[in-house]
């Protein structure tokens, strides 16, 4: 198993690791809350058997997962970014898939090879931004590009939403990957998520079974 697997259950965002056939090999705490509201997105199968799948309320994007989930294999990118409705009146969850460096060119087929982060806008991780620029020097824009690349959302959508160019959202980017010491966007969310532990809100119920 993944070896940050055990800091997972405190996040506060859903984490999920798939294997390479698409089952899922684990559900955080935040997840399982999220799952269990069957609003949009449930799982089918049992974890602990090696038969729980992942089922979206939304044909398209479930299968885009399921080409993203079999991208690794077939030398593709090594991540995805999707929103997923809900049944419910709520925001679509932000979904952000990475194919994990620890497993390539591994042949286990139990091993973890993809992580997805699950995020709930109507209840997002707060990122203390003070601490962001203490810690790593960051500018009031790369904070911004920070966070936004955490909510899993695309370069372009980045731009947009800071009106900018996607050049220069790019080169924000870049900037907070060499000042925080990640290399990958999979990096900054694993941290900035870190950070927010007991900071972020919770869904209803989680913070009783944490």
């Amino acid at each position: 198993m993944h070896p940050w697997v055990d800091g997972y259950d405190f996040f506060a965002v859903g984490v999920m690791l798939f294997r390479r056939d698409g089952t899922v090999a684990f559900v955080n705490r935040y997840a399982a809350s999220l799952l269990a509201r069957r609003d949009g997105m449930a799982l089918q199968g049992v974890v602990a058997s090696g038969t729980a799948r992942l089922t979206l309320a939304q044909d398209g994007v479930a299968r885009a997962l399921a080409r993203a989930l079999d991208a690794d294999r077939r030398g593709e990118k090594d991540h995805w970014f999707s929103a997923a409705s809900r049944e419910s009146s709520g925001s679509p969850y932000r979904l952000s898939l990475f194919h994990l460096p620890s497993a390539r060119g591994r042949k286990d087929a139990n091993a973890a090879s993809a992580i997805l982060f699950v995020f709930d806008p109507d209840a997002p991780p707060q990122v203390p931004l003070p601490l962001l620029r203490a810690m790593f020097g960051l500018s009031a824009a790369e904070c911004r590009v920070a966070v936004l690349a955490m909510e899993a959302v695309s370069i372009g959508t980045i731009a947009r939403r800071l009106d900018v160019s996607v050049n220069t959202a790019k080169t924000h980017l870049q900037s907070v990957y060499a000042k925080v010491g990640v290399r990958s966007r999979y990096g900054l969310i694993r941290l900035l998520v870190g950070l927010s532990i007991g900071v972020g809100a919770m869904p209803d119920g989680a913070a009783e079974r944490a």
